[in-house]
């Protein structure tokens, strides 16, 4: 008996430890770097964005470690992080008529995502 209580606290721990890993990530660190994206560029970004989405859901398909879970988890929310901050500087300075360039700031994460996908 005792022991079984023990396993269903530990789970119930580590089910509350990555909800609350799942807040962190959902949200942007301290702006560390804005980017300037010429309009023309804009398409092919959201090209990497899609093609890396795609990459990590045929990462899916294989078995994945705990470890391996957690940080395919933590590369998805930093990924949905940056495409939101493309999509609403599209939105934003799309509503203000054709615009020639995005500036979009970014955290430590999101600028390492961002630089890996342009040099790629």
């Amino acid at each position: 008996m005792q022991s079984s209580l023990t396993w269903k606290n530990a789970v119930e721990n580590m089910e509350t430890l990555i909800q609350e890993l799942h807040k962190a990530w959902e949200s942007s660190g301290v702006s560390e770097a804005a980017v300037i994206i010429a309009a023309e560029r804009i398409q092919g970004l959201n090209q990497c964005l899609k093609q890396s989405v795609m990459e990590k859901q045929s990462v899916l398909e294989a078995p994945l470690t705990f470890e391996g879970s957690l940080a395919l988890t933590k590369d998805s929310f930093v990924l949905l992080r940056l495409m939101k901050k493309v999509k609403n500087a599209e939105s934003l300075q799309g509503a203000a008529g054709v615009c020639p360039e995005y500036i979009i700031s970014l955290d430590h994460e999101e600028y390492e995502l961002y630089r890996k996908l342009c040099c790629e």
